[in-house]
């Protein structure tokens, strides 16, 4: 169902983009600019960390439990009204996404300088990182409340998306030390050229703004799922797709001066 429904979508958006152009009012188009983040997770574990690994039984890798990324999000678009009730929106976004691993350090005793030396816990960390631009296509529908003229906006569509940069980094706690200090850690970091180049993202979400029809903050919070594979298939260990939550926060405005309030209602 989720793998179908992106290209159902891509077809409504086509023929309302069609329908659009033979009535199109350059002085409509508003933009967007939001930043934010992202919390991604793998839906199946991946590589090293995957159940079905050689040796995987009885590793140290079978310790370690499977996490999410934070990363950054940060995305423009422009919006145009095609009724009182429904925009077109599209867009231009960097997407961090991927997933992580990690497990908690046992058999050394770890300190914190900046709290009196007081001992504490941390944990060993294996975090894949796939970076991605991306082209939101959105159809977004517009709820008002009649308090203060509020809108909460629901939307869904899709972002075809490139990867721009993708790599492994583990974070550890070396095995040949028994006390140490908090982020006295090394790092060794890994290519992930298994990544596919290419995807296709299913985007639904919701976004809350003071005022719709006037240039002004908003809120928003949407997740995507990736329709295809992360990984490509020379391995049996990289089957998965991936879950993203975002939050950002961002501002409304006109093109062509003024509040923004012609652009809503006069059609």
């Amino acid at each position: 169902m989720l793998k179908k429904l992106p290209y159902t979508l891509m077809v409504v958006l086509a023929f309302v983009t069609q329908a659009l152009a033979q009535k199109f009012d350059v002085q409509k188009l508003h933009y967007n600019i939001n930043a934010g983040f992202n919390v991604s997770w793998f839906t199946d574990d991946v590589g090293i960390f995957n159940k079905s690994y050689p040796g995987y039984a009885g590793s140290n890798y079978s310790q370690f439990d499977q996490y999410v990324r934070i990363s950054a999000l940060v995305n423009v678009s422009v919006d145009y009204p095609i009724s009182p009730s429904f925009d077109l929106s599209a867009g231009l976004a960097y997407s961090g996404r991927g997933g992580s691993y990690k497990n908690q350090v046992k058999g050394i005793t770890i300190h914190d300088p900046g709290d009196n030396n007081k001992e504490v816990t941390d944990d060993n960390k294996y975090n894949y990182k796939i970076d991605y631009m991306e082209l939101p296509l959105l159809l977004q529908y517009n709820l008002r409340n009649s308090v203060g003229n509020k809108v909460f906006m629901l939307y869904g569509g899709v972002a075809p998306a490139v990867r721009v940069g993708s790599a492994a980094r583990y974070v550890y706690y070396p095995e040949d030390v028994t006390d140490t200090n908090i982020g006295d850690t090394k790092v060794k970091q890994y290519g992930l050229n298994n990544a596919n180049v290419f995807n296709l993202h299913s985007i639904f979400g919701i976004q809350l703004g003071s005022n719709r029809d006037k240039n002004d903050f908003f809120v928003d919070l949407h997740f995507e799922y990736s329709t295809l594979p992360v990984f490509n298939n020379s391995s049996p260990y990289y089957n998965t797709q991936v879950w993203t939550g975002s939050l950002g926060f961002g501002f409304r405005g006109s093109f062509f001066g003024g509040d923004g309030s012609n652009f809503h209602h006069k059609y």
